[in-house]
């Protein structure tokens, strides 16, 4: 709907505010399942603000598309970095949509399992579409003895998960008195199914 100006003492009608104000307007949402229930049938340019992962996004004519849209140029983006003095054991819940990176400064104290998410109310199958990726960093503190993920995990299990470790191999050990660096990029093939990608790396 193309930008109106109104003259003054303009009587507005329903279509008016519909098309001029409500779907020129952000809406605020949930999440995409009240969205879509409020907005049955949206319009090409509207937009609207999901509040469970702090997104923007507007209609493209057939589907929401986050902003800023295809193929943006960034420049020096800033991280969001989850420090916290946690210590790595049972398992360590990484909260994707929310956090780039997730910090435990504290020793590690055994092997642990770490869970790939959205956040606490947004299953990663909900964040990404089939087609779509979304990378992860988790900063593991190691003492000595030194601990290591035994198991992978995406929305709380393992069905549907292949992971793939760089080099071919998971890995056995931790690191000593080092901080040990895992990447974990998650590819929605197909639904509930992914691939993760994932890596070891060393900072001492």
């Amino acid at each position: 709907m193309p930008f109106r100006i109104f003259a003054a003492g303009e009587v507005l009608t329903a279509a008016n505010v519909n098309d001029y104000l409500a779907e020129q307007a952000v809406s605020t949402f949930a999440g995409t399942a009240a969205r879509s229930s409020a907005i049955a049938s949206p319009t090409e340019g509207q937009l609207s603000y999901l509040q469970d992962t702090d997104q923007l996004a507007y209609y493209d004519g057939s589907s929401w598309v986050t902003a800023p849209g295809a193929r943006p140029l960034l420049i020096a983006p800033e991280e969001r970095v989850n420090v916290t003095a946690s210590t790595a054991t049972g398992t360590v819940t990484i909260n994707s949509a929310t956090d780039s990176v997730t910090y435990y400064t504290a020793n590690a104290a055994a092997n642990f399992t770490v869970n790939l998410r959205g956040n606490g109310s947004l299953q990663m199958n909900d964040v990404l579409a089939t087609g779509e990726s979304i990378t992860s960093v988790f900063l593991n503190t190691c003492g000595s003895p030194a601990y290591y993920p035994t198991t992978i995990q995406i929305d709380g299990g393992t069905a549907g998960v292949s992971t793939k470790w760089q080099g071919g191999s998971s890995p056995t050990s931790g690191n000593v008195n080092s901080i040990d660096a895992y990447s974990f990029t998650v590819i929605k093939t197909a639904g509930s199914a992914f691939t993760v990608l994932a890596s070891q790396t060393q900072f001492k």
